[in-house]
């Protein structure tokens, strides 16, 4: 590979985190101005040069830049929001470089990592179903890059000669940017909250608290997957707490800097979310590590009880619910009455994918049942820079139809584009729980797999919540960070497995 030896010089490393973020702002400007021919060449040339000359700091530069400064550019910097067109260019090269690298490398390609198959399932058929579908070239890159934009850093994880202490850092990273979360939640709680409180009917004020995962100061926010991000940490330090390899003082401490956010931000079934952290990480030991399984549920108790509480008292929304069984009451009723709609839309979460069914019931069609309308066929495509109509802002404008992400995908992929996705998340699964059972040799990678393993449950549990699998950068980012760890060590255990088998079966000899 292009990438040798260990990456050590630190202001050579400053100096390519400056490089990046520049290059990044230029691209993002250049799409702004609706120079998009120009921002392409740019991203695509530029990403390829630094991803050519330091692929693994490339790696770093582009986690970083896909959970934090995405988000926070989002939010603070609105005129820089375009700068997720230099991250995704920097994600295609390093896929590229990766793919390329792996199938053309000295010795025969015979396995691959695990998920890369279906990965490029997904890719195709995602392209498949916007040629089928073709409107306009416009349209195409609208869709295709909602769901792609990331997806290379995944085959960069799999396929790039990355070594082994730096892919160790990665989840490290994670749990880093989990407490990074801090200082910008209590900014957007103290300052941006109260500023909100007066907006429109329909605007929860509290869904700004998303700490560097993207809002916007007047409108939605990305707090549900803030928690999906901090549940994933606290689950990776309570795993290592579990097994004896963190101390408890100091897991007990990132815990409660990681549980603040879920206090401030409003959302409901991060609670859900805690609970069946807390549930596969300790209910294996609860004979076994009776102690701290007793530890880490009265930690879950408060923190969950606590977010109730403060939901119930100071909420923006807080006067709406009489007590916390009417909060329960309210919140499923919101999500899965039949005849209540989610805000100004016509259906909530429940009934947008119930009405998938009902319309290929009313209006069979079997290309559109079985490969969807199209990539970006279910967003509303409300501030893109790109002039596409699509599916949900013409013919099902104001309906709702992708307000999840089992909706999204149904509706632009059809039933087998769903079924390669959810194909995606079962494997990254077993990825997990094989690691936990295999990796008894390496105790980090052991417990940061049985964190990453709630991770991938969370992942699926927020198809059935939010839409942000099919387009939103900084969930995709988080998602395929962890896929691609967690396929990049599966398969160099299997290697590592086939290797000694081999050893052993020729020392024996004939």
């Amino acid at each position: 590979m292009l990438y040798k030896g260990r990456y050590n010089n630190q202001l050579e490393s400053l100096a390519l985190l400056a490089a990046g973020i520049v290059f990044a702002a230029g691209t993002g400007a250049l799409a702004g101005l609706g120079s998009f021919d120009m921002t392409l060449v740019a991203v695509v040339g530029l990403a390829g040069v630094v991803a050519l000359l330091r692929p693994v700091a490339s790696l770093y530069l582009l986690v970083v830049g896909g959970l934090v400064v995405v988000g926070l550019a989002r939010l603070y910097f609105p005129g820089m929001e375009k700068i997720q067109w230099g991250v995704a260019g920097l994600a295609t090269a390093l896929g590229g470089i990766g793919v390329l690298g792996f199938l053309f490398k000295p010795e025969p390609v015979k396995d691959i990592p695990p998920n890369s198959g279906i990965l490029c399932v997904l890719l195709l058929l995602i392209g498949a179903s916007a040629l089928i579908n073709l409107q306009s070239v416009s349209q195409f890159v609208y869709g295709f890059k909602g769901y792609a934009q990331v997806m290379g850093l995944f085959f960069a994880l799999v396929a790039l000669r990355v070594p082994n202490k730096s892919l160790n850092r990665l989840p490290k990273l994670l749990v880093a940017i989990a407490l990074f979360q801090l200082p910008f939640v209590l900014h957007q709680w103290l300052v941006l909250v109260p500023q909100r409180v007066s907006l429109a009917s329909g605007i929860v004020a509290e869904d700004v608290v998303a700490g560097t995962m993207g809002a916007s100061a007047t409108g939605g926010g990305s707090n549900a997957i803030l928690s999906i991000l901090l549940i994933t940490a606290i689950a990776i330090v309570a795993a290592g707490y579990k097994r004896g390899q963190l101390k408890p003082w100091r897991s007990a401490l990132i815990c409660m800097v990681c549980s603040i956010p879920l206090f401030l931000n409003a959302n409901r079934v991060a609670s859900l979310y805690l609970l069946i952290a807390f549930l596969m990480i300790f209910g294996p030991a609860l004979f076994r590590r009776a102690s701290r399984f007793l530890a880490a549920a009265v930690l879950t108790v408060l923190i969950v009880t606590g977010t109730v509480w403060v939901n119930l008292n100071f909420g923006s929304r807080s006067a709406e619910y009489a007590d916390w069984q009417d909060l329960v009451v309210t919140t499923v009723e919101r999500n899965m009455a039949p005849d209540i709609g989610y805000g100004a839309l016509e259906l909530n979460r429940a009934g947008s994918i119930t009405f998938w069914w009902t319309e290929q019931i009313e209006h069979p069609d079997l290309k559109n049942f079985l490969f969807g309308n199209g990539p970006g066929a279910a967003r509303e495509a409300t501030g893109s820079a790109l002039p596409v109509k699509t599916l949900a802002a013409t013919r099902y404008a104001g309906v709702g139809i992708g307000l999840t992400g089992i909706s999204s995908l149904l509706w632009e992929l059809g039933i087998v584009g769903l079924l390669v996705v959810v194909v995606l998340h079962v494997n990254a699964f077993r990825s997990a729980h094989y690691l936990v059972s295999s990796l008894r040799s390496n105790p980090f990678r052991q417990y940061v797999a049985e964190g990453l393993k709630v991770g991938v449950v969370l992942f699926f549990l927020c198809l059935f919540h939010k839409n942000t699998f099919v387009f939103h950068i900084t969930y995709q980012t988080l998602v395929y960070l962890v896929f691609g760890i967690l396929s990049a060590w599966h398969f160099h255990l299997e290697r590592t497995q086939a290797t000694a088998a081999r050893i052993r079966k020729q020392t024996k000899g004939p």
